[in-house]
């Protein structure tokens, strides 16, 4: 066999010849050590040993790896380290699988793969799809970056804390909130596999203390987020007052198809003969989401006031499936059949209402629980009709035969609930009560 010195630019020289498949080249520094070439290219450090085994010393070669991911000092490093060990009567084959069985299982338990696995056995089977994606979202999101690689038996309490304070310093007190729930929820289930022993999440308080929203955006309110919403909102102008038209969340409304309009003789198939349905017009357009683009993985019928229908006539005819989509951002759209623009995008847009508006501190679901209160208190819909509209089942709707009649009754109550909101909305936005006393106030002076 081939003796040289073997150096960089050598490496760098030698060939296979074209007469064979592979041909090996020993170090004459460093004995033991080689370097094959292949007839592809392909060269590979070796170490050649002298092992004791079963009473016998034999010749063993061991792989040490690939020239140039491995340097010729690395080589000549673990080519050193080998050869002493196979002096002190370590098999040097038993070291290398060894070594391959701890890589393998530092790649098992990085965070990274942990993650998926949490996913996967437990999070899919056991969590709501609503709960399943922002526990997703949650784990993915670009905090939990300087953990990707890390073992989980190397993360400690410290890492924790220092991750929820990193999302409290930007200004996500709630979201790190959701990020301790979801950590330990994940870092238990692997101490339950027998995967760790501890959670660096252990005895970690919440970031912060949690008051639930009673946000009611008051006529005046509504009045000047409506008048802004036509000049700042821009692409976002339409999703907006359809929130607030229909009480649906952002997520589910920003992510609107035209797939999902269908008319109510779609929607009743048979019932369209159904005396409770007589004063409807089949050919009414509703909205209908399935089960997977709702919170609560319940399919659900939104009943479109005349309003709604005329603002989704203004996105019906951009070329995509998805309605709400920006002129820059179509083709993405159509590319990858999702909608052009997320919820930081609405987001972004609410900055600008705020600031035009005047109005602040409130939040898209304030619209939301605008609708309830309004429908409660000043249109006085009962409460399980108004629950029905906003697909928002609680207590004893949810259970059993009842909970499977609720979800597929009361429409037409819920398209009376919805068209009497829209009524109502407009007199609010457009000031209508108080133009009407402004102008028999006007008269009667006149006559006076």
């Amino acid at each position: 066999m081939p003796q040289l010195k073997l150096t960089n630019t050598a490496i760098k020289k030698l060939k296979c010849p074209t007469d064979k498949k592979q041909i090996d080249f020993w170090d004459k520094q460093l004995s033991g050590l080689g370097l094959r070439v292949g007839i592809s290219g392909t060269k590979t450090f070796n170490c050649q040993a002298r092992v004791l085994r079963e009473g016998r010393w034999r010749d063993v070669r061991v792989k040490l790896g690939t020239y140039p991911a491995m340097s010729l000092a690395e080589a000549r490093e673990k080519a050193t380290a080998t050869i002493r060990a196979a002096k002190n009567r370590k098999d040097p084959k038993e070291i290398e699988r060894e070594d391959e069985r701890e890589a393998v299982e530092r790649s098992r338990n990085t965070f990274s793969a942990c993650r998926d696995l949490f996913l996967e056995r437990y999070c899919v089977k056991r969590l709501r799809p609503s709960t399943f994606k922002e526990c997703r979202r949650t784990l993915f999101s670009s905090d939990f970056n300087p953990w990707e690689a890390r073992s989980v038996s190397s993360l400690r309490k410290r890492d924790a804390l220092e991750l929820l304070d990193n999302i409290v310093d930007r200004g996500a007190e709630y979201m790190a909130n959701r990020t301790l729930s979801y950590g330990r929820m994940m870092f238990n289930f692997l101490i339950d596999r027998e995967i760790l022993d501890s959670s660096p999440f252990d005895r970690v308080k919440p970031p912060t203390k949690e008051v639930p929203r009673e946000r009611v955006l008051a006529n005046s309110e509504l009045r000047s987020i409506w008048a802004v919403l036509e000049t700042c909102a821009g692409v976002f102008e339409i999703p907006a007052k359809i929130m607030l038209l229909t009480g649906q969340r952002a997520g589910e409304v920003v992510g609107m198809r035209r797939s999902e309009l269908k008319t109510w003789r779609e929607v009743l198939g048979d019932d369209v003969t159904n005396k409770t349905y007589s004063d409807f017009d089949f050919d009414e357009l509703v909205w209908s989401m399935p089960n997977e683009r709702t919170k609560n993985g319940r399919a659900h019928i939104v009943p479109l006031a005349p309003t709604v229908r005329a603002l989704l006539g203004e996105v019906m005819e951009n070329g995509t499936d998805f309605l709400f989509v920006s002129s820059s951002s179509l083709t993405r759209a159509i590319k990858r059949e999702r909608p052009a623009f997320s919820l930081s995008g609405i987001s972004n847009a609410k900055k600008r209402v705020d600031k035009a508006s005047g109005v602040d501190n409130w939040v898209w679901h304030d619209m939301r629980r605008t609708l309830v209160t309004g429908m409660n208190d000043q249109l006085g819909i009962h409460p399980h009709i108004v629950e029905a509209v906003i697909n928002h089942l609680s207590g004893a709707s949810k259970a059993g035969v009842a909970g499977v009649y609720n979800r597929a009754s009361y429409l037409s109550e819920r398209r009376q609930a919805l068209f009497a909101w829209a009524d109502l909305l407009e007199s609010i936005v457009t000031d209508r009560d108080r133009v009407k006393v402004e102008g028999q106030k006007a008269a009667r002076e006149k006559r006076e």
